[in-house]
């Protein structure tokens, strides 16, 4: 018996080595610490929800999400390729199987380009399909559809009027950035830290952020200068 797990250890460290040379250049999950630098030269799609009801909830996206979007936009590396879809364009979402649930594929033509998610999984199946947790390569943070938590992989959670939070994630070799709010106020508001990044530097740190922004002069919209709640943050 002894002689046989010594084998199983061999093969399993065999198998470990052969993986590390067979993908010297395995892609690393990003920080938010200067977010664009890994976009350099990369194909990126922004995907915002459909403003047409659809998915489990039957509800369209906000404009706020699409505003949040040009933000980040407006702040991608000169040499990266920028494209903008709706989620409908580019997920097939669909009901079934048994036990039946929700399924969320790739269509062709986008199943290798980098993804900039904007909007929760109320509006964007994009996001509805990368909402779970993973400690290795994220994302390292997700709503709770029960009580909408967010909750984190080092067991975090919060229920905090409008939350928020980033996190980066991999698919594959694909970076993927998860940018949401509670309401379409916080979604706008990560859309807004995300520009200033520069701004806000001991908020983009790790591979996700929780925080609160707050509408300090309380004309419904948050602005560069106002204050921001950090309330946790993954891989710091």
């Amino acid at each position: 018996m002894d002689r046989r797990k010594e084998i199983f250890a061999c093969l399993i460290l065999f198998m470990m080595v052969c993986c590390a040379v067979a993908m010297p250049n395995a892609q690393a999950l990003a920080s938010l610490d200067g977010w664009t630098n890994i976009y350099s030269g990369r194909t990126v799609i922004f995907v915002i929800g459909d403003s047409v009801p659809h998915g489990p909830w039957n509800i369209g996206a906000s404009a706020a999400d699409s505003i949040a979007a040009v933000d980040i936009a407006s702040v991608m590396p000169a040499d990266a390729t920028t494209l903008t879809r709706l989620d409908t364009e580019v997920i097939n979402e669909w009901y079934g199987g048994f036990p039946a649930i929700w399924h969320y594929d790739w269509k062709s033509g986008y199943t290798t380009q980098d993804i900039i998610m904007v909007g929760g999984p109320v509006v964007n199946s994009a996001f509805r399909k990368y909402n779970y947790l993973n400690a290795y390569s994220g994302p390292m943070c997700k709503w709770n559809y029960n009580t909408w938590a967010i909750q984190c992989s080092d067991g975090y959670s919060t229920t905090l009027a409008n939350r928020a939070f980033i996190a980066f994630a991999l698919d594959g070799s694909r970076q993927l950035l998860l940018v949401t709010g509670y309401t379409a106020f916080g979604t706008r508001a990560a859309g807004v830290i995300l520009k200033y990044a520069y701004l806000y530097p001991s908020l983009m740190r790790g591979y996700c952020v929780v925080f609160v922004p707050i509408d300090n002069d309380g004309d419904g919209i948050f602005e560069v200068g106002e204050s921001v709640l950090l309330l946790h943050q993954v891989g710091v």
